[in-house]
């Protein structure tokens, strides 16, 4: 009851100023600590699975652009998106070395082929098979959709905007069961 009586709209304004004062003196004293703490987050174990995992992951490069591939057995096979591979017979393959930090920086020695031998538009996914066998491949281990919930952190290593090779964590934010959607003229599950 008495706390509106009591209101008085200059005090309080005033109050808010002397809050945001304090605030703001102890956030300018904290500034470069707190810019620090965010801007330099540390994925625990980033490293070392970027470098487990990164030779792994192909460059891929086609009519359709680049895109990303992983290597999912000692066959040479790799999966990689339809979108990548659409319209495609061939694309060519360039595997990890980490002195490349963009596109502009391969040779085109450094590729071989691969021949896309299965697609799935309606899944967005395609596989391809390496032409000319390497031996030593890094394969991938597959996860299981069932060992996915909601909070779990992913990783994604991949070439976004040519940069190759790079790596990026996010989390898993909805796990949606038989979702459907619409990409470009295909649905999608």
């Amino acid at each position: 009851g008495d706390g509106l009586m009591n209101f008085n709209p200059d005090k309080s304004i005033e109050s808010i100023r002397s809050f945001n004062f304090a605030r703001n003196s102890i956030l300018e004293r904290s500034i470069p600590k707190l810019k620090s703490d965010l801007l330099t987050r540390q994925i625990p174990d980033g490293e070392r699975l970027f470098n487990k995992c990164s030779p792994g992951v192909v460059l891929l490069v086609s009519s359709n652009g680049i895109g990303s591939g992983s290597i999912i057995n000692k066959s040479g096979e790799i999966l990689t998106n339809w979108h990548v591979t659409e319209n495609q017979e061939k694309l060519y393959v360039c595997f990890f070395d980490p002195s490349l930090s963009d596109i502009d920086n391969i040779d085109s020695e450094k590729f071989t082929i691969a021949k896309v031998i299965a697609t799935d538009p309606s899944r967005d996914l395609a596989i391809i098979k390496l032409e000319n066998y390497k031996s030593g491949l890094t394969v991938l281990k597959r996860g299981s959709e069932f060992d996915i919930d909601i909070t779990m952190d992913v990783f994604a290593i991949g070439h976004p905007e040519g940069l190759v090779w790079s790596f990026t964590d996010g989390i898993i934010s909805r796990v949606r069961k038989n979702y459907v959607w619409e990409y470009d003229d295909h649905k999608m599950k």
